[in-house]
């Protein structure tokens, strides 16, 4: 399959799958019992259109975010099969992929980064560049002889 044609693919499983995950909302807030926000950050579909990875997010703090992480998983598990079927009564494709759900921890390791370069860059301010204080200056190589 054209390379054109499986982002379009992925592309609609990401929004029909979104769709659906809204309408299952309930059911997933009271299995997991948290009212995080699911977010559906990407999807990767295989060449063949045998397999779907879905990768989701969440925005929230739990209270236990472990145990939450696991309750989620299993009720996207359990739903695999059904959002499976109610994708392919929205989707028109020749052959429907098998969906599997994935955590995407993309935002929290950049949000590390950000906070160790935030670290670093507090650790390496001189007194030359704290606020109200002048630096030295350079001649410039022109103005020397």
């Amino acid at each position: 399959m054209f390379p054109d044609r499986i982002s379009r693919v992925e592309s609609m499983i990401q929004e029909e799958v979104t769709r659906l995950l809204e309408i299952h909302r309930e059911e997933i807030r009271n299995a997991v019992k948290d009212d995080a926000l699911l977010t559906v950050t990407r999807v990767s579909v295989a060449r063949n259109l045998e397999s779907a990875l879905i990768r989701y997010s969440w925005t929230g703090t739990p209270a236990e975010p472990e145990a939450f992480a696991q309750k989620l998983r299993d009720t996207l598990s359990d739903l695999e099969p059904v959002l499976g079927r109610e994708l392919a009564r929205r989707v028109r494709l020749k052959r429907m992929p098998k969906l599997t759900f994935m955590y995407d921890g993309s935002f929290e390791a950049a949000d590390r980064v950000y906070q160790i370069l935030k670290g670093l860059e507090a650790e390496t301010v001189t007194p030359a560049q704290e606020p109200g204080k002048k630096g030295v200056q350079r001649e410039s190589r022109r103005h020397r002889r």
